[in-house]
Formats: C-alpha cells, sequence, structure tokens
C-alpha cells in the first residue's frame, strides 16, 4: 500500500497453511528484526508465529507455553501493553473476560488481568492503539449494532476512562472494524473497516477518538471472499 492505494497485490510464500485450523490472529515484530510477523491461533488454542522477511517466511516457532491452558481463550490483538518494547498479546474469553500476555519474543513472562475484567455483551476487540497520545495502549471496541468505543488504559491494564468514538457508530452494521492501523503516516492510529455483505475496504482517517475523513481503499473491494486478516 501507499496510504489508501494499493500498489501491488501479492501472496505469501508459502501462499497458504498446512491447516485450516490455523488462523492469523496479529501481528507485530515478534523477533525485533524490524520486520512484521504474523501470530497464528489454532482452534485447539495453540499459538504460532510466522518470522517473516517481507511477504516470505523465515521461519516459525510455538510460543512458550504453546496454548493459553484454556481454550475458552482466543488471541485478539497484538501491541505494547507494558512499554518494554515488546509486543504482548490481548486476549478475550468466551464470557468476555480480558487478558494480556505479556511476552519477550515467544516466551510468557507474565500474564496481566484487566481492571474491569470483563466487556459488556456483544462487544468485540477490533484492535490497540493510543487513541488519547498520553503514551499507553488503549483498545478499541465495536459492537454487534455498529457502535464503536474506546478503553483509554493506565499502568498497562487499568481502565481510566471508557468513551464512545465520534462519531460513535458506522452507521451500517455491515461495515466492521477489522483493525487498527496508521494507514497515512501522521503517527495517528486509523480504522479500518471491511463491508461483510460486500467485503469492501475502507479507512477512518482518526485523530485520537474523532473520524477525520472516512475514505475507501483504492480499489475498494480485493474479490471473492477474501477477509483481512491482519494490518
Amino acid at each position: 500500500m501507499s496510504g489508501d492505494d494499493l500498489l501491488q497485490g501479492v501472496f505469501l510464500t508459502p501462499r497458504s497453511v498446512s491447516d485450516v485450523g490455523w488462523k492469523i490472529v496479529g501481528g507485530g515484530d515478534f523477533n525485533n528484526d524490524g520486520k512484521a510477523d504474523l501470530l497464528f491461533q489454532h482452534t485447539d488454542g495453540s499459538l504460532a508465529v510466522w518470522y517473516m522477511n517481507g511477504t516470505t517466511l523465515a521461519g516459525s516457532a510455538f510460543l512458550n507455553p504453546a496454548n493459553t491452558g484454556n481454550t475458552l481463550y482466543k488471541a485478539v490483538a497484538t501491541g505494547d501493553f507494558n512499554k518494554d518494547g515488546k509486543v504482548d498479546i490481548l486476549f478475550v474469553s468466551t464470557t468476555g473476560t480480558l487478558a494480556v500476555w505479556y511476552m519477550d519474543g515467544i516466551n510468557l513472562t507474565s500474564v496481566g488481568l484487566f481492571s474491569p475484567a470483563t466487556i459488556g455483551a456483544g462487544w468485540s476487540v477490533v484492535g490497540t492503539g493510543d487513541f488519547n497520545n498520553d503514551g499507553n495502549l488503549d483498545i478499541v471496541f465495536q459492537h454487534t449494532d455498529a457502535s464503536l468505543g474506546v478503553w483509554y488504559l493506565r499502568n498497562s491494564t487499568s481502565l481510566l476512562l471508557a468513551a464512545m468514538l465520534n462519531p460513535p457508530t458506522t452507521g451500517d452494521v455491515n461495515w466492521r472494524a477489522v483493525g487498527t492501523i496508521d494507514l497515512n503516516g501522521d503517527g495517528k492510529s486509523d480504522l479500518l473497516l471491511q463491508n461483510e455483505a460486500t467485503r469492501a475496504i475502507a479507512v477512518w482517517y482518526m485523530n485520537g477518538p474523532t473520524l477525520i475523513l472516512g475514505k475507501m481503499l483504492n480499489p475498494s473491494n480485493p474479490g471473492g471472499t477474501w477477509r483481512v486478516a491482519a494490518p
């Protein structure tokens, strides 16, 4: 991409996983080589990372431990929650309980629980980013009714303030936020959205929690049944 314009579309090498039970759940530089890697979770709860060199797989490894030990928990986002310069992993259980794995590369160092411990019914995690410019990672959520909200965090896992984005909804339940990314390079987190009915992809350019400009990507549709997996 160049901003919201497509430069080139390519398959990864290899172009598929050998087991369809593995799904991409996030991205980040897990081996600190300056290149984005891919985090996978299996339907059995196992977690693994593909170390990438651009679009080419350079190596792979299971996390340590390789499983949460509780299949209720699913990895939903990544980010540096404790500000140690390393990628951490955010989990949500089927009951809405939030937890973070503080990581040293692929090695778990400790687990953090959030206060409050759960999100409300109907809400799901979209992604992470610093939306109030206080240096702490925040969490963006979307409700099944298309509403969008943010948890401003302090001390890694403590809620400072819960607020709605501005505007507070996409206005169409088919538009689902699928990730946070700084697509225009202004140092601020934007929202990437995909329409579940048409597969069209759009971006909300944000100034903190406030929408500055909503725009379709160019081209706006990847075609077929492609879904955004990770920004």
